[in-house]
């Protein structure tokens, strides 16, 4: 609400800055048009659909309309995830998934401490998170959660579809098969380090460079997409809490090792993060009515059909 409302009056300040008449039929008149992709995408749709007599056009690409009123499919966006690795290299999701589920059944069988967990995959010991008590809560973080939120960081860069792009590579690593599974996630978690933090390869993953601000922060978070780190990542959670739910989880079918998307969990994790906040995945969709496009006009949906929100 607050972020449309603020676009719409600093467009107005910036018309009345220029001078531009309010009048459409006059030639001093300065239309606007909104673009954006992903949630500013969904914002640019808003902006023109709420906002119609400010906005004239809106463009949004791969704007997550249905999935923030609740009617996707939960499995869909990690699924359309698998999809595009396994057309970005043949075999990939096989052997993320293989590897994937080798590392949990090594880690919970033959590690005791977290500390040789964290180790065993290239972490840094020294100021591991000190919230993450257990190797059970460590491969629900690291393994289950993390590694999927990074593919659809990558997913998402995957654009134009280049094998110079990470996603591909991601699936190399995975896919080389002389090195064990512990080795491929380790390299997996480097590239991670040197794709978003500029970290040599070398070097132990800090895993509190995905830690959100804020107390009782947790790696896994409310977008099981991805949080986000540090003020942003709380800024987003809270959101993603709130109204923006997102939800999407980890199917059978997917490359990841299933977990599927619980309101339940949800609510209980924001409840404990942010407390008392009103958890209402359903209020936009009714307030605002975007489940209905049929009185919309003037809106460009634009999807390179490659991405999560394909």
């Amino acid at each position: 609400d607050q972020a449309a409302a603020d676009a719409v009056n600093l467009i107005q300040y910036v018309r009345e800055e220029l001078g531009c008449s309010t009048d459409r039929t006059s030639r001093e008149y300065c239309p606007v048009i909104t673009f954006g992709g992903s949630y500013p995408g969904f914002l640019s749709f808003l902006l023109r659909f709420l906002y119609d007599d400010y906005i004239d056009i809106g463009y949004a690409s791969s704007a997550p309309l249905e999935l923030y009123s609740q009617v996707v499919n939960s499995d869909a966006y990690f699924n359309k995830v698998t999809e595009v690795a396994d057309i970005a290299s043949p075999g990939c999701a096989n052997a993320v998934r293989s590897t994937l589920y080798a590392v949990r059944d090594d880690l919970l069988a033959n590690y005791s401490t977290v500390h040789d967990a964290a180790e065993a995959l290239g972490f840094c010991t020294d100021n591991f998170p000190a919230y993450i008590k257990d190797v059970p809560e460590f491969v629900s973080e690291v393994v289950i959660y993390l590694v999927p939120a990074i593919f659809a960081d990558f997913n998402m860069g995957y654009y134009p579809p280049s094998p110079e792009r990470a996603l591909p590579y991601a699936c190399e690593i995975f896919q080389a098969s002389s090195r064990s599974p512990m080795e491929r996630l380790a390299r997996f978690y480097n590239l991670r380090g040197d794709e978003e933090y500029d970290l040599n390869r070398d070097e132990c993953f800090d895993l509190n460079l995905e830690l959100p601000a804020g107390p009782r922060a947790h790696i896994r978070g409310s977008d099981n997409s991805g949080t986000g780190n540090g003020l942003v990542g709380e800024m987003w959670e809270f959101q993603c809490c709130k109204d923006l739910i997102v939800r999407s989880g980890y199917s059978e079918e997917s490359m990841f090792i299933p977990r599927h998307f619980s309101y339940e969990w949800h609510k209980e994790h924001c409840h404990e993060r942010f407390p008392g906040v009103r958890v209402e995945p359903f209020r936009m969709a009714m307030q605002w009515g975007f489940n209905d496009l049929s009185r919309a006009s003037r809106l460009l949906f634009a999807n390179g059909l490659h991405d999560g929100w394909s």
